[in-house]
């Protein structure tokens, strides 16, 4: 089963990575889309680290998508205070200890245990994604995007979602009680809330990792599969961060 990846928008090359449904899956989600936010800069960590402010686009064919709720925006947020470099130390850990959330089977994963000035020091590196190897199998750029080994479009289009997983790729925690029909994976419904926001930093890929807990509630009674799905009563929440070299904890690499 074949990967895909959709460049869309003339307003900087906007790459959307996705990965096809499962074969016997009713429907086939749409997968978030990224855009650059167009926004006055108040990201001091992203701006230390030369990343491109992008955004997610609300999908207005879900009830309550709202802006900044998506998983491009929850990934973002939580690199911008962990590149900050404006804090005091002890308010920078104290605040790293609390910048993930439980994932939907109410686990929690730690952030990277580096020091503060490995962080300072990353810096965003489009050239990165050119390393297939570097996406740890979970997407795929486009034909065109690199040349050579470099990034040959638009800066911000580095920063990519992936918001479907092939059968057999994933292994996100199902949740305790959770009734699924037993003749069913049931990866093809606990994967669905999840996305990961790629992006390329000079030590490799970084994945970040985003659990969208609205996305079940609106697709529940209904053919709407959407991943990605952010609203104000229920925004997407980082839930992992890892840096170059690392797989997500989801990822069953094998």
């Amino acid at each position: 089963m074949g990967l895909m990846g959709l460049l869309v928008c003339a307003l900087g090359a906007v790459i959307v990575h996705s990965m096809e449904s499962p074969v016997d899956s009713p429907v086939r989600p749409v997968g978030p889309v990224v855009k650059p936010s167009g926004k006055p800069s108040k990201s001091r960590g992203l701006d230390h680290a030369g990343i491109p402010h992008v955004a997610s686009v609300p999908d207005h064919g879900a009830p309550g998508s709202a802006p900044g709720t998506g998983p491009v925006d929850a990934a973002l947020s939580t690199l911008d205070a962990l590149l900050d470099p404006d804090p005091e130390d002890t308010v920078w850990s104290q605040g790293r200890l609390g910048l993930l959330g439980s994932d939907g089977a109410g686990m929690e994963h730690p952030v990277p245990d580096a020091p503060r000035y490995w962080w300072l020091q990353r810096q965003y590196k489009p050239d990165m994604a050119c390393d297939a190897s570097a996406y740890r199998g979970i997407g795929k750029l486009p034909d065109g995007a690199c040349e050579k080994g470099k990034w040959n479009a638009d800066r911000s289009g580095a920063i990519t979602v992936a918001g479907y997983w092939q059968p057999g790729m994933t292994r996100f925690p199902v949740p305790e009680g959770l009734r699924l029909d037993g003749r069913q994976d049931p990866q093809n419904t606990v994967s669905r809330p999840y996305d990961v926001v790629s992006v390329p930093m000079d030590d490799g890929v970084w994945h970040v990792t985003v659990y969208c807990p609205a996305t079940l509630e609106q697709s529940k009674g209904s053919s709407f599969a959407s991943t990605g799905i952010g609203t104000r009563e229920s925004p997407c929440r980082t839930v992992e961060v890892t840096v170059g070299g690392q797989n997500p904890f989801w990822l069953d690499a094998q």
